[in-house]
């Protein structure tokens, strides 16, 4: 398996920080281009009883948006490798990773995993976990520990 184009996910906790600092030590390793992507969805909140849902108005959305431009530019920061692309794109989580890995042709999908179980699984989800199931393309996930490992290179090349 040749790796010529990685792909990784943010959502700025801790974990997916650690995540990206993987995916760029393995695009400088293996020579390849690192695009960092972070995939939002507005909120929507219900309105009961009927379920309608309602959304938020342009100004709060202005101000949420204005809010992850700033913390994306904080990352590109502290990462500090020019080759690497920072994007910001709206849609569902999973579902929009997968299919920008297969659109635009990545080799390998690098996110956080918050290891989340029993009821924070089931009321949150997890989209770790429904990359793994979806994605057309190898998906390395990273949990973040207290003290992180250290990185296992050198990356064999297969």
């Amino acid at each position: 398996m040749k790796i010529d184009k990685i792909l990784a996910a943010t959502d700025f906790s801790e974990t997916s920080e650690e995540a990206v600092k993987t995916a760029v030590a393995m695009g400088a390793r293996l020579h390849a281009p690192v695009t960092v992507v972070h995939v939002y969805a507005l909120p929507t909140y219900p309105i009961m009883p009927s379920g309608e849902m309602f959304v938020i108005g342009p100004e709060v959305a202005a101000g949420y948006l204005h809010g992850m431009a700033e913390q994306l530019k904080k990352l590109e920061a502290r990462i500090a490798d020019a080759g690497v692309r920072y994007r910001s794109v709206e849609g569902n989580p999973a579902e929009t990773l997968v299919q920008i890995a297969r659109d635009e042709g990545y080799d390998l999908i690098v996110m956080g995993t918050h290891g989340r179980t029993g009821l924070d699984r089931f009321l949150v989800g997890s989209v770790a976990e429904r990359v793994v199931r979806t994605a057309t393309v190898p998906v390395l996930t990273i949990r973040h520990a207290e003290k992180p490992a250290p990185l296992p290179f050198p990356v064999p090349i297969l």
